[in-house]
């Protein structure tokens, strides 16, 4: 079967409407493509089609804390207990002194980016066990951890001028 063409009809051409040709750009400017959101419906959006990430505690679990060898775990716990110090020594009469430090850290701890740095420090000894494949017996050096805090985020509680008075 042959398609036979048919001319326009009489007073006018076929024309077709698409959308506007963009003309060129300059060189180096930069372009944004913007995404269709929803269904194009009046109605309000749809659910969103992936799961968002799960985030993760802000300090690490005691399940996570297990997955490490013996001695990064003890790595961990003097790294911890270093950046409690100032807490400590603030309230050293207290009976329980890593509880009441504990409890401090909470407190004192406006900013989660405080609490981040306990975070940082297991996600950093984690990485380095699964790179380096240590085992149980394997020495962990407190230096893997780098600097306590950030020269320009030392939290308020950890200063140096938080020391015991007497």
């Amino acid at each position: 079967m042959n398609p036979k063409h048919t001319p326009p009809l009489p007073g006018g051409e076929y024309v077709h409407q698409g959308e506007p040709v963009t003309p060129p750009l300059p060189p180096g400017v930069k372009t944004v493509r913007f995404s269709a959101v929803g269904d194009g419906g009046p109605g309000p959006l749809l659910p969103r089609v992936t799961k968002s990430k799960k985030r993760k505690p802000v300090l690490p679990t005691l399940d996570e804390i297990a997955q490490l060898p013996r001695l990064a775990r003890v790595a961990f716990a003097n790294r911890c207990a270093l950046r409690v110090q100032p807490l400590v020594q603030l309230d050293a009469g207290a009976e329980d002194v890593v509880g009441d430090a504990a409890v401090a850290i909470l407190r004192a701890a406006t900013d989660p980016r405080d609490l981040a740095h306990f975070r940082r420090d297991f996600e950093r000894l984690m990485r380095l066990v699964k790179e380096n494949g240590w085992t149980d017996g394997t020495p962990v050096s407190l230096e893997v951890f780098g600097p306590m805090w950030p020269k320009t985020r030392v939290p308020k509680w950890a200063k140096e001028t938080n020391k015991p008075q007497g």
